[in-house]
């Protein structure tokens, strides 16, 4: 992916996206930091603000648009003890911790973030419709097989709603 940037000639860039993930929330090393986080990019506001820093002073005219990651269910045979609202990783963490980090650092820097996780109306009741792939019944809790669409209606709104050029 590094590579394929460096080809990419930045200044004809209008926005870029940033969709964080849910495999962050299983890594026994992440780290939330706070507002005195450094740019070194070993805690999530350091590396956003990292992010910001670096496309900004190279590149001003980007609008940067962050979205939060979504729910997920860390092992479908437990969906009770599993649900991402319950489920803590190694570092005592939530997924709601991470998306709570990455909309404060990213609100703090001044940078449109939407909250995907609380914005999707994918609930625990309703999971298993939005993450099961409709043509094999594979539901695995951690990819919206049936829900990306609605996940880019949301995507394409939000920076139609921020866009202010």
């Amino acid at each position: 992916t590094a590579n394929v940037l460096k080809l990419v000639d930045l200044n004809t860039i209008d926005c870029i996206t940033i969709f964080a993930g849910t495999n962050d929330s299983t890594d026994e090393n992440v780290v939330i930091g706070d507002s005195e986080s450094t740019t070194e990019i070993n805690n999530i506001w350091g590396t956003i603000k990292y992010i910001i820093e670096k496309i900004h002073t190279n590149y001003p005219h980007i609008a940067i648009y962050f979205f939060t990651p979504i729910v997920r269910v860390y092992n479908t045979n437990d969906k009770a003890n599993s649900w991402s609202n319950v489920y803590v990783n190694q570092n005592g963490l939530k997924l709601t911790d991470i998306v709570n980090g990455i909309e404060n650092a990213a609100k703090y820097n001044n940078a449109p973030v939407c909250n995907l996780y609380y914005g999707m109306n994918f609930t625990y009741w309703n999971i298993e419709y939005f993450f099961t792939n409709l043509d094999s019944s594979r539901y695995d809790g951690t990819h919206p097989m049936n829900g990306f669409k609605e996940i880019s209606h949301k995507m394409a709104k939000f920076i139609q709603c921020n866009i202010c050029r």
